[in-house]
C-alpha cells in the first residue's frame, strides 16, 4: 500500500526533521484526518520564520532546510507545492532574505521560480 500522494512530502519531511515531531503531533491531534501537507508546511514556515527573525535555533534551521531539500528532491507536483508554495510562499520577504544562506540548490531554484512566476506545479 502506498501513501496518499499528499502525505509523501509530509513523511519525507518528518523522516529528515525529527525535531518537528512535537509540532506535527499537535497538528495531527488538532486536524485529525483533515491534516494536509499545506497545513504542515505552513506550520513549518511559521516556526522557521520565528527562528530566522530571532537569529536563534541555528541547528533547527539547518536541519529544516536540509529536510526541505530532501522533499524538493522528490520532484513531484505535491512536493513542489509543499516546498514552493506552502513553505517558501508563506515566508514574508524580510524572512526570505534571512533564509538565503540556508537554501540548498533545489529550494533556491524553487524560490527563484516562485518569484519569477514560473514555479511548475505539474511535477
Amino acid at each position: 500500500m502506498s501513501l496518499h500522494p499528499d502525505l509523501v512530502a509530509v513523511e519525507t519531511l518528518r523522516a529528515h526533521l525529527p525535531s518537528f515531531a512535537g509540532p506535527y503531533l499537535e497538528l495531527a491531534a488538532d486536524y485529525g484526518e483533515d491534516l494536509t501537507a499545506q497545513v504542515v508546511f505552513h506550520e513549518l514556515a511559521d516556526l522557521v520564520a520565528a527562528a530566522l527573525r530571532t537569529g536563534t535555533h541555528e541547528r533547527f534551521l539547518e536541519e529544516a532546510f536540509d529536510a526541505l531539500e530532501h522533499v524538493a528532491a522528490l520532484e513531484r507536483a505535491d512536493a513542489v507545492e509543499a516546498v514552493g508554495l506552502c513553505f517558501l510562499g508563506a515566508l514574508p520577504d524580510e524572512v526570505l532574505a534571512l533564509a538565503d544562506t540556508y537554501l540548498g540548490p533545489r529550494t533556491e531554484a524553487m524560490l527563484d521560480a516562485l518569484l519569477e512566476g514560473t514555479l511548475d506545479l505539474e511535477g
